[in-house]
Formats: structure tokens, sequence, C-alpha cells
């Protein structure tokens, strides 16, 4: 054998070490993305339906606004309350957080608390 020889080795497995290494990272940085996005997804439908079940409480009270809004732990939600007959409420509650905003839809019934309808957008 040759002096010098296994440097040949060690930089052959150098060159395909490093491209692997720099993959896995750029794979791990875009899987922390995607969860940071999702996070902020979930925490702004979390603040959507703070605001649905304050609407419920307001409808327990038997004199709902038509309108309201809270801010608290860095998000916000703003709520209508729109009524359909004498006993069925439409919700619509958008919750925001992190720049992030989701909206839910619900269609409720007043004496029971039935819920009719759900969406989220």
């Amino acid at each position: 054998m040759q002096k010098g020889f296994i440097l040949i080795w060690v930089l052959f497995a150098m060159l395909l070490v490093l491209p692997l290494t720099f993959l896995a990272l750029e794979l791990n940085a875009a899987g922390y993305s995607f969860a940071s996005d999702w996070e902020k997804d979930v925490q702004s439908l979390y603040c959507a339906e703070a605001g649905f079940v304050h609407a419920t409480e307001w409808l327990k009270a038997k004199n709902p606004p038509p309108h309201f809004e809270a801010d608290f732990a860095e998000g916000s939600y703003e709520v209508e309350i729109v009524p359909i007959d004498k006993k069925t409420y439409l919700i619509r509650s958008t919750g925001q957080k992190a720049g992030k905003r989701s909206t839910i839809l619900v269609e409720i019934e007043d004496n029971n608390f039935k819920v009719r309808r759900w969406e989220e957008k």
C-alpha cells in the first residue's frame, strides 16, 4: 500500500457525510417551521372556542349582546351572536393569536344548548 492512501478514503467519507448532515439539518428546520405554524393555528382556534364558550354563558344569562370581544394571553376573540329564530342562534367567533386567525360558526338552540351545526374556517 502506498503512503497517503488512507487520506483519500477519509476525504471520500467526509464527502459522503457532509451533504447528508446538511440535508438532515434542512429537514429538521422545515419540520420545525411546520410545527410552529400548526401550533399558531391551533392556538387561534382555541381563542375562537373560548369566545364560543363566552357566548354560551351570555345565552344562559338570557341577555346576549349582539357583538363583543375580549383580549387575553396575547390572543383575542371577537364574537357575533345572531338570532335565527326565537330559540336558535348563530354564533360566529373569530380567534386571533400570533398573527393567525380562526373562525368557528355554531348554530345552537337556546333551550337545551344543542349544537345543530359546527363549522371551522
